[in-house]
């Protein structure tokens, strides 16, 4: 694990992610409850509305095979 000298101590860069990860975890909220919001009054779902802006930006794209399970 790497580690980084901050504030005279030692934290893991494992340690900094989370943090910067649970801060940035309410404006993740704020923005799936906008997102929600707007497809209600659509009628498409949060994930149609992720598919369909991806397919917007970066085009149709082919997906690894998984075979089925015998």
């Amino acid at each position: 694990m790497s580690v980084i000298e901050a504030g005279g101590g030692k934290t893991s860069v494992d340690e900094l992610l989370h943090d910067v990860i649970r801060s940035l975890w309410p404006l993740r909220r704020t923005v799936v409850r906008a997102v929600e919001r707007e497809c209600a009054a659509t009628g498409v779902t949060p994930g149609q509305h992720a598919v369909s802006d991806e397919l917007r930006r970066n085009g149709p794209r082919t997906g690894r095979w998984v075979p089925a399970e015998a």
